[in-house]
């Protein structure tokens, strides 16, 4: 097996309570290996169905508090690949932090 299969991938997943949990996450399938939930500027009924569809699909998951956390999570593994997605507020913080 070559390296690059080797790379997990770390979907870190914040999305509002509207959103269809259960078709993106079960969209993720076959792509990442665990799904890291967060809460997503307080959505947490969105936070636990975000973490129950990601049992329900098979995914390991670990969920955390803000995205610094789930960063410091996903760096535990070698030369992961990490896909922040779910909300455009994630994705905006995400582009702040990174001065974009």
């Amino acid at each position: 097996m070559n390296r690059k299969q080797q790379r997990r991938t770390i979907a870190i997943v914040g999305m509002r309570a509207r959103k269809d949990v259960e078709a993106f996450i079960a969209a993720l399938s076959g792509a990442v290996d665990r799904v890291v939930p967060l809460d997503l500027r307080g959505e947490k009924e969105s936070f636990l169905r975000v973490m129950h569809a990601a049992g329900e699909h098979g995914f390991e998951c670990w969920g955390e508090g803000s995205l610094t956390d789930a960063m410091a999570y996903a760096a535990q593994f070698e030369a992961p690949r990490v896909l922040i997605c779910g909300s455009f507020l994630l994705a905006a913080e995400a582009l702040e932090r990174e001065g974009l």
